[in-house]
């Protein structure tokens, strides 16, 4: 992950996590963007297939 992503999402899970709540991949997603535009690298899988 860039670092911003990586600092964004680390603190979106750690912060659900310690108030009782998880985060699904897509929720973090529409977390992190609605902060800062970012990249793909916060999914584990990838999110377009090339032909």
């Amino acid at each position: 992950m860039a670092s911003s992503t990586a600092d964004i999402a680390a603190t979106a899970v750690a912060t659900a996590h310690h108030l009782g709540h998880l985060l699904d991949e897509p929720t973090l997603a529409r977390l992190c963007v609605a902060l800062e535009p970012t990249d793909s690298t916060l999914f584990r899988q990838p999110d377009a297939v090339r032909p």
